[in-house]
């Protein structure tokens, strides 16, 4: 429970003996405001409750269901992982896997390098 939700607590059960103390001692006259006030109390204990309890369990479902997404996505990943390294390693497309990889590697070096109009930039090249 909350700070508030626990001084609330105290307030109330100081006043709800202090109102069971008055009608021991036939002495409602006096004290016939602690019920209304013990009442009001009550009330103001069970909304501050029920709407820090509704946030608390919003966010722990949402929290709960990110987690069980992202584990999904995880374990997904992996397994595709392993599919994609299985399929890598058969025969004919390891082949085809290097020939690609080294056709992309040397175009990307070729662009990397490749100055079109900038003579000052590589003087001694």
């Amino acid at each position: 429970m909350n700070q508030p939700g626990i001084i609330l607590s105290l307030i109330v059960i100081c006043f709800h003996d202090l109102y069971i103390y008055s009608i021991n001692k036939n002495i409602i006259y006096d004290y016939l405001w602690i019920s209304y006030l013990f009442n009001f109390l009550d009330l103001l204990l069970i909304i501050i409750n029920n709407c820090v309890m509704g946030y608390f369990y919003t966010f722990i479902y949402c929290w709960s269901s990110s987690l069980n997404t992202l584990n999904l996505l995880v374990s997904n990943y992996i397994d595709f992982l392993g599919l994609m390294v299985l399929y890598l390693c058969s025969w004919p497309n390891n082949i085809i896997f290097l020939l690609g990889a080294n056709s992309v590697l040397f175009w990307v070096y070729k662009m990397l390098h490749f100055r079109p109009f900038s003579p000052n930039l590589c003087n001694g090249l």
